[in-house]
């Protein structure tokens, strides 16, 4: 039996082996204060997501990035104490390399940028890459908790680059090797410029994808008419009358979005609050630029970068309207197929937080205690003869 290894590894301790592995450090020695906010996501791939063959020992993959993506790449910087530690300063703008392989479903594969982003970092135990020449060196999940990208950023250059995979697998071996492998572009995006990025949906298009949702599904042109004597349940599927949109941010639990936002491939209708969504998103420290990693859907876990956010329009003016009444505390809302909506009523479920039953049980067994006390007696008088 394998030895059990540690749940929640300390890689400050397990993995002091490849701590020359450590990416640079995305941010200044010293925080300038009032800095503007930084967001770090993946906007494309320099070499995109590429299927590798479980029986070949040699491949490799030719790419070549856009020079205007390695001009915006900031210069490699030391501390000024501490030379080992290395900095690369990233401003609104910048531009970094890392490589990734992840597992994918053989019929499905990666068909979209979203679905490789979407995917967590697996790196195959018997393979070992060169980017250029240089061996790349994977942290993994052993050491780490997960496993990490590679930055490859120092190693890109304008001419053709050359990806190369070793791989050490017997021919024989026949278990599943689903695995891809790519060269991520992750762009620095400030707040400001993030902010008019975010594309709107209109109310009327936000409208109509609920009606359609809300509608009867249609029969099949060649369908047979419905006979009344016919015992046979029909084919076609009813839906609800109305569609129930929670409004409060499932980040803060505790009120009302001031700005909707959702995935664009998000099936859900539910939105999220975008200043609360980007204010905790991940950062090495504060003042630094946010992970990449860290754009997921609170509700689904679908895709949530900034380029794929989207406001809709019909909430904003749901919520305007709510404000206008005094209604801010509304936590859901009911939309017809009609496209009209209004306040879901909340339904007393008759579930008592343990403080109330505490204070209920405390003033109960107070008021039983004065209750039950006995009235006092006459004094008696006894005569003594």
């Amino acid at each position: 039996m394998p030895r059990a290894q540690p749940t929640h590894p300390d890689f400050h301790r397990s993995a002091l082996h490849q701590a020359h592995l450590r990416s640079p450090i995305p941010g200044p020695a010293t925080l300038e204060p009032n800095a503007q906010k930084l967001f770090r996501q993946v906007t494309g791939c320099a070499l995109s997501p590429n299927k590798i063959a479980r029986t070949r020992p040699h491949q490799s993959w030719t790419f070549k990035p856009l020079d205007a993506h390695l001009d915006a790449v900031p210069p490699l910087t030391y501390g000024p104490e501490d030379k080992t530690k290395k900095y690369r300063i990233l401003g609104d703008g910048a531009v970094t390399y890392r490589l990734r392989c992840c597992k994918f479903e053989p019929t499905i594969g990666f068909p979209d940028l979203s679905t490789w982003v979407t995917t967590d970092c697996s790196w195959p135990e018997t393979a070992y890459f060169k980017l250029n020449g240089k061996a790349l060196e994977a942290r993994k999940k052993l050491h780490f908790g997960r496993y990490l990208p590679i930055d490859v950023t120092q190693y890109m250059t304008k001419r053709e680059n050359t990806l190369e995979l070793y791989l050490n697998r017997s021919s024989q071996d026949k278990s599943a090797f689903d695995f891809a492998v790519g060269i991520e572009v992750v762009h620095t995006i400030s707040e400001e410029r993030l902010l008019g990025k975010i594309q709107t949906i209109s109310a009327q298009e936000s409208l109509d994808t609920i009606r359609k949702s809300l509608c009867t599904a249609p029969k099949e042109p060649n369908e047979k008419p419905h006979d009344d004597n016919d015992d046979e349940d029909d084919d076609v599927i009813m839906t609800s009358s109305t569609l129930t949109i929670p409004l409060f941010d499932p980040i803060s639990a505790s009120q009302i979005f001031a700005l909707p936002v959702r995935g664009a491939h998000c099936r859900h209708r539910d939105p999220f609050d975008l200043a609360t969504f980007l204010a905790t998103r991940k950062r090495e420290k504060p003042g630094y630029p946010s992970s990449p990693d860290d754009w997921r859907c609170p509700i689904c876990r679908g895709d949530a970068r900034p380029d794929v956010l989207v406001k809709d329009a019909f909430l904003i003016r749901v919520r305007e309207e709510l404000a206008s009444r005094d209604l801010l505390h509304t936590r859901a809302i009911l939309v017809t197929a009609e496209g009209k909506w209004e306040v879901k009523k909340e339904v007393v479920s008759g579930v008592r937080s343990p403080s109330l039953e505490r204070e209920d049980v405390v003033g109960a067994s107070g008021s039983r205690r004065t209750s039950q006390r006995p009235a006092s007696a006459a004094p008696v008088v006894i005569e003594l003869d």
